[in-house]
C-alpha cells in the first residue's frame, strides 16, 4: 500500500515538475512557427539586356499580421523596397512575379511590366524606377514622365484590355456617387453567403469600368484567372471590383472576390492632401 501512495506521489511530484517545461515549450514552439519567413528569390535577364534581382519576402512577429517585403534591384541599386502590413495583391504574386508580361523600348526608354508593377528606365539603363501595380493610376494622373513611359509601354491605350472590352467604358460621363459603391459593396458581401456574385449585377449597380489594372494569368500563360477592374466615382475616389474567371473552358466568366473604395492620391500643391488609401475590404 505504502509502495503505491509512493508511486502516485512520485508521478505527481514529476508532473509539477514537467507541465510548467512542456508549457514553456509549447508556446515557443508555436511563436517559432508564427516568426517563420517564407522567401523567394529570382533573377531577371530581359532581351534588352537589362537585369533584377526580386526578392518576396513573407512573415509574421508572433501573432501580428502578416508582413510583405518586397524588394527589386538593378545593378545592386534599390528600385523597390516595401514594407506592409497588408497584403497588395490577394493571389500569389511571388510564383510569377519574375515573368515579364509586357515589354517596350524607344531610343533611351525601355520599360518592363511584371505581375506587381513595372520598373523603366530613361537613360539607356543607366538607372530604373519602378513603381508597385497599386500606385500607377496615381502617377500616371500626377508624374508627366511616367505617362509618358506608361502610355509607350500601352502603344498609347493605357488602362484597356480587348478580352473586358464588354465590362469596359473608358468615357463614361455619368459616375456613380459613392453611396452607390458602398450598396454595391454590401450587396456583394450579403450575397456572398450564398453564391458568388457575377460581374453583371455590379454593372446594373454602378455601370461599366474606366480601367483594368490588373490581370493574373494561369501559370500556363493561357487562361486568366483574375482581374482587377476601376470604377470612378463621382466625388472623385475609385471603386476596384476584383473578379476570378470560374470559366470552365476559354471563355471569360467574371465573379466577385475582393472589393474596396480608395482615394485618388494627388499631390499637396494641388491643395488636395496626401493621404492612405482608405480601404474598404471583403476577403471572400
Amino acid at each position: 500500500m505504502n509502495t503505491k501512495k509512493n508511486v502516485i506521489i512520485i508521478i505527481s511530484v514529476l508532473l509539477l515538475i514537467l507541465l510548467p517545461l512542456l508549457s514553456s515549450f509549447c508556446f515557443f514552439y508555436i511563436m517559432s512557427l508564427a516568426m517563420e519567413t517564407d522567401v523567394v528569390e529570382k533573377t531577371v535577364a530581359t532581351p534588352y539586356g537589362d537585369k533584377f534581382y526580386i526578392e518576396y519576402r513573407e512573415g509574421s512577429v508572433g501573432f501580428q499580421p502578416t508582413e510583405v517585403n518586397f524588394t527589386v534591384l538593378y545593378n545592386g541599386e534599390s528600385v523597390i523596397d516595401t514594407d506592409r502590413r497588408f497584403r497588395d495583391y490577394t493571389f500569389d504574386v511571388a510564383k510569377r512575379m519574375h515573368v515579364v508580361m509586357r515589354m517596350c523600348a524607344e531610343g533611351e526608354d525601355r520599360a518592363y511590366e511584371f505581375n506587381w508593377g513595372i520598373v523603366y528606365t530613361t537613360d539607356d539603363g543607366k538607372s530604373f524606377k519602378g513603381a508597385l501595380q497599386v500606385e500607377c493610376i496615381r502617377l500616371y494622373r500626377t508624374d508627366e514622365e511616367f505617362a509618358r513611359i506608361y502610355e509607350m509601354l500601352y502603344n498609347g491605350n493605357p488602362f484597356y484590355d480587348k478580352r473586358f472590352d464588354e465590362h469596359l467604358d473608358m468615357n463614361k460621363q455619368e459616375l456613380p456617387d459613392i453611396q452607390t459603391a458602398e450598396y454595391a459593396m454590401e450587396y456583394a458581401k450579403s450575397v456572398r453567403k450564398e453564391r458568388y456574385v457575377h460581374i453583371s449585377e455590379i454593372e446594373s449597380l454602378v455601370g461599366k469600368a474606366q480601367r483594368c489594372i490588373l490581370v493574373f494569368m494561369s501559370d500556363d500563360g493561357r487562361k486568366v484567372n483574375n482581374v482587377s477592374l476601376e470604377y470612378d466615382l463621382s466625388n472623385g475616389q475609385i471603386l476596384v471590383m476584383e473578379y476570378s474567371n470560374m470559366s470552365n473552358n476559354d471563355e471569360i466568366d467574371l465573379y466577385v472576390t475582393l472589393f474596396m473604395v480608395r482615394d485618388l492620391y494627388v499631390p499637396e500643391e494641388w491643395g488636395a492632401p496626401q493621404v492612405l488609401a482608405r480601404l474598404k475590404q471583403a476577403l471572400f
